[in-house]
């Protein structure tokens, strides 16, 4: 028995050296490669006109009517949100080697694909029609879906971080801290503005429930820095 448990303390001490310094690199033929730009230039363009059609923006529907009047720039802002998330997937998020070497790839390109469509859906169907009620809830159990999982990425992101330096240590501390805050900011912001309106959407929890995931990574970023070396690849073992 007491060899069993120090060949188990011995593979788990070894395990932690190698996530320790495993960096988390980019491709080199991500670096060279040009449509890396692609979502950079959409996502810039998108920023602009949101900012300019602001006063008068309907991001999602509330009407009793099934669509709303599709005019050209609301196509166009469509449009663009699709370019900006399908390219920053295909040409940036699956070079990062966590990403590549994720046997569930597949699986997040059906979610990614998933969440596109959903957005056109909502914002060009009515979420108080007949069909935009159940559509209500599937962007609920799809947000959440999608809220778990980006923050189990981000973890793991956060879990392969280098905090061999003092200087990153406090940074890091720093950050998580701030990201925290912004957390319970956000919860704030959705029960203030619950007070203010009557809104009866499902979906509109999927707002507290994307602070609470701010909040728990973080906690998970302070924990992180008090033990500078990684705490997922610890326990998988």
């Amino acid at each position: 028995m007491v060899s069993v448990r120090r060949k188990k303390k011995n593979f788990s001490r070894n395990r932690r050296k190698t996530i320790r310094h495993k960096p988390l690199t980019i491709s080199e033929q991500m670096k060279k490669y040009p449509n890396k730009w692609i979502p950079i230039i959409t996502g810039i363009l998108l920023i602009i006109i949101l900012t300019i059609q602001m006063p008068n923006l309907q991001m999602f529907s509330i009407s009793n009517e099934l669509l709303i009047s599709l005019d050209l720039i609301s196509i166009l802002i469509s449009t663009l949100m699709i370019l900006t998330i399908w390219t920053g997937y295909k040409y940036w998020f699956i070079w990062f080697g966590i990403i590549r070497k994720n046997r569930k790839l597949k699986r997040l390109l059906k979610t990614v694909i998933f969440v596109l469509v959903l957005l056109v859906l909502t914002r060009h169907l009515r979420l108080d029609s007949y069909i935009g009620i159940y559509l209500d809830w599937i962007i609920f159990f799809g947000g959440i879906y999608c809220i778990l999982g980006s923050t189990w990425l981000l973890a793991r992101f956060i879990d392969r971080i280098n905090l061999s330096s003092d200087l990153n240590c406090i940074i890091f501390r720093i950050l998580g801290f701030f990201v925290f805050l912004l957390g319970i900011s956000v919860i704030a912001i959705y029960f203030s503005v619950i007070l203010l309106t009557s809104s009866g959407y499902i979906s509109k929890n999927l707002i507290w429930i994307f602070g609470i995931g701010l909040m728990f990574l973080g906690v998970f970023m302070g924990y992180r820095f008090h033990r500078r070396h990684s705490v997922i690849g610890v326990w998988k073992v």
